[in-house]
């Protein structure tokens, strides 16, 4: 006779279920999901404040330097009258003749505001300048607008300020 032999088997080994690694992966994927679109949310606020803030300070820059110059003009040359022009001319301390507008004499960069000085064309910004308006009230006060706009965003900045000219009479 034989004796039958019984064994037993406990299984104790541990681990996942196929439905539990799939079930883990779904809700993994939609987490990083969610946290990728922050960041994409995130990474666009963050660009536009930063091409906000290059405009601002670009806008600024240009605009201390004309009020730093007409502050102390001797004469305003150009535009002859009051009125409101995109390109103003003046005679500074040091007898130059200084001409503030967009583009170059010969027409190219119309998006570059330039400092002419005594024929030389000078760039205060470059490629962003959409408008610059000076609005000369004599004798003596000379307004300015400036609008720059980013050419990759198409965000403007507009900044505009009054500058009154001490040794004009």
């Amino acid at each position: 006779m034989q004796k039958q032999v019984t064994r037993c088997f406990h299984n104790q080994q541990s681990g996942f279920t196929l439905v539990e690694l799939l079930i883990g992966i779904a809700v993994t994927s939609l987490l990083m999901t969610a946290m990728l679109s922050f960041l994409f949310v995130s990474l666009k606020a963050w660009n536009f404040g930063s091409t906000q803030s290059m405009l601002q300070q670009s806008a600024r820059i240009s605009l201390d330097t004309m009020i730093r110059e007409l502050r102390y003009a001797k004469a305003i040359q150009s535009p002859s009258g009051n009125g409101t022009v995109e390109k103003i001319t003046f005679l500074n301390f040091r007898n130059e003749v200084i001409t503030y507008s967009c583009g170059t004499t010969a027409g190219a960069n119309p998006q570059t505001l330039y400092r002419r000085v005594n024929s030389t064309d000078n760039p205060l910004t470059e490629n962003i300048v959409t408008t610059v308006l000076f609005t000369v009230a004599r004798p003596r006060t000379v307004s300015i607008m400036i609008t720059l706009t980013d050419p990759n965003s198409g965000q403007t900045e507009t900044l505009q300020t009054a500058v009154t000219c001490l040794n004009v009479h």
